[in-house]
Order: structure tokens, then C-alpha cells, then sequence
């Protein structure tokens, strides 16, 4: 596990907050300017659940991505 300063904004990562592991990803409101890691979005206007994790590594490989097929 390593800081969130370290991690990358372009790509999802497992985020710890503390008490909980997410799939977040970096995000930034196009109107506020206001940035922070989301972990999911809904309805039509778009809410976002947001978290402020402190710890992060990268989300592991898809299992269909191992060469052999099968799960």
C-alpha cells in the first residue's frame, strides 16, 4: 500500500479509507473546479459518492487477461 499523493489520477486504483476498499478513480467538477476520488455515480444528474482514502495500490489483473480463458 502505498500514499495517495503517490497515486495516478488517469486510472482506477483500490482505494483504503481507513475502514473500507474502493475502486476509485480521480475526478475533477467541470463548474467548481473542486477534485476528489470517487468511488461511484448515479442518476441522471450524475451524484458521486466521494471518499478521501489514505492508502492506494493498483487494482489487480482482470482474470480473463491471464492468457489462459478460464476463470
Amino acid at each position: 500500500w502505498q500514499r495517495m499523493s503517490t497515486a495516478p489520477k488517469n486510472k482506477r486504483v483500490l482505494a483504503w479509507s481507513g475502514s473500507e476498499i474502493y475502486a476509485a478513480h480521480w475526478a475533477k467538477n467541470a463548474i467548481t473546479d473542486d477534485e476528489a476520488w470517487v468511488v461511484a455515480e448515479w442518476g441522471e444528474d450524475g451524484d458521486q459518492a466521494l471518499v478521501k482514502p489514505t492508502l492506494w495500490i493498483p487494482l489487480p489483473e482482470n482474470p480473463n487477461d491471464q492468457g489462459n480463458g478460464r476463470l
